[in-house]
């Protein structure tokens, strides 16, 4: 089981040598994605048991973990790209491509060749948030499915609990105002943001930031995270991370058989 004697353990492995290279679809059917996690689940639960770790804390580490935003994303990228006289729109084939490469600016920057702070990089950028704000504040945004769960489980067992991501407090503050009435991340024990780190994400600055503040081992937390270029950054903090891909996550690495991992980890 993933929920066993008061013990949370990880999903994965440490490290990312276990995966095998295979594109994997983000469907299927969700009971036997759930039951692959608990195969996964059983070998590590089996490993750790005799070393005696406990898990102390639970690591969110995307927006992307606790809400499924990207539609809207790609919606808010076009329109800004169309408001800027550019003849380019990214389908969702495109975007979903687009989505290897972590943060907005530097999609955008990689595809018009420009520098990340190049003034028309910085427009396009600046419209396309406005236009976000406005989708989210038109549509009712919800958690993902499972996140509430795992939440209240881990609360329920004295876990700390974090959000630890690399995403500008502006974006930080529209999505945790979006999900209030589900998701408190006021109450969480630590929320990070671009301010906290001099390299965002895919580095692995923030999951030492978060390590550290939190006064703990890369062993007593787990994470979770949902593209394979998040993964790489706790993966690379030492810490067992969960992949828990969204709609538009490229998923490449074998394992991956658990497109709603966190639905079974809210549901054991």
């Amino acid at each position: 089981r993933l929920w066993q004697k008061g013990r949370w353990r990880p999903l994965y492995a440490g490290t990312q040598t276990k995966y095998e290279t295979q594109l994997q679809s983000n469907s299927g059917d969700l009971q036997t994605q759930a039951q692959n996690v608990l195969s996964v689940y059983s070998q590590h639960t089996t490993q750790n048991s005799g070393r005696g770790i406990y898990m102390k804390a639970l690591f969110f580490g995307s927006i992307g973990v606790l809400a499924e935003t990207s539609e809207l994303q790609r919606q808010a990228f076009n329109s800004a790209l169309e408001q800027a006289g550019l003849d380019l729109r990214w389908n969702i084939a495109t975007y979903c491509h687009h989505l290897r490469v972590v943060g907005g600016r530097q999609r955008l920057a990689q595809t018009l060749g420009l520098g990340v702070d190049d003034p028309l990089i910085d427009q396009i950028h600046r419209h396309k948030q406005d236009v976000f704000e406005a989708l989210v504040a038109a549509r009712q945004i919800t958690p993902r499915r499972g996140i509430t769960d795992v939440i209240a489980r881990a609360r329920a067992d004295g876990m700390n609990l974090a959000f630890v991501t690399t995403t500008t407090s502006q974006q930080l503050a529209l999505i945790s105002n979006a999900l209030s009435d589900s998701v408190d991340l006021n109450s969480f024990d630590l929320v990070t943001s671009k301010a906290d780190v001099t390299a965002e994400k895919p580095d692995s600055e923030v999951y030492h930031v978060a390590l550290e503040r939190l006064g703990l081992a890369a062993n007593e937390v787990i994470a979770i995270e949902d593209t394979e270029m998040n993964q790489a950054a706790a993966v690379g903090a030492g810490i067992d991370c969960c992949l828990f891909a969204g709609e538009y996550a490229t998923v490449t690495h074998g394992d991956r058989q658990i497109h709603d991992a966190v639905h079974a980890l809210g549901n054991t």
